[in-house]
C-alpha cells in the first residue's frame, strides 16, 4: 500500500503555506506533522470517517488539528485528494470533489 497525493491536495498545502501568517519554520513543522499523520493510513486505511460516497468510492476524512485530510482507498493506493481547513465549508468542498470524480 502506498499513499499518493493528488495535484489538488498538493496545491492546497502550497496555498496554505503562502497564506499562513505563522512563521515559516512553524508552517514547515505543521505541514511535516500533517504529512506524518496522514502516513498513519498505511497501517489502517479506514481510520477516517466516511463523509460521502460517489461512484462506489468511499471518501473519508481524517482530522489533523485544523485541517481535514480527505482521501479514498483505491486497490493498493491511498489517494489523498484534498486538504481543507476546518473553517471552510465542507459541503462546498464536497461539491468541488464531486466534479473531479463524477
Amino acid at each position: 500500500m502506498v499513499i499518493k497525493w493528488t495535484p489538488l491536495a498538493i496545491e492546497q498545502l502550497t496555498n496554505f503555506k503562502k497564506v499562513s501568517k505563522a512563521e515559516s519554520h512553524n508552517i514547515k513543522k505543521y505541514i511535516i506533522g500533517l504529512v506524518t499523520f496522514a502516513n498513519n493510513l498505511l497501517s489502517n486505511n479506514e481510520l477516517g470517517k466516511v463523509i460521502f460516497v460517489l461512484n462506489d468510492i468511499k471518501f473519508r476524512q481524517l482530522l489533523y488539528k485544523k485541517h481535514r485530510i480527505i482521501y479514498y482507498v483505491k486497490k493498493d493506493e491511498i489517494q489523498i485528494v484534498a486538504i481543507i481547513h476546518t473553517s471552510q465549508n465542507l459541503d462546498r468542498a464536497i461539491k468541488i470533489l464531486e466534479k473531479f470524480y463524477s
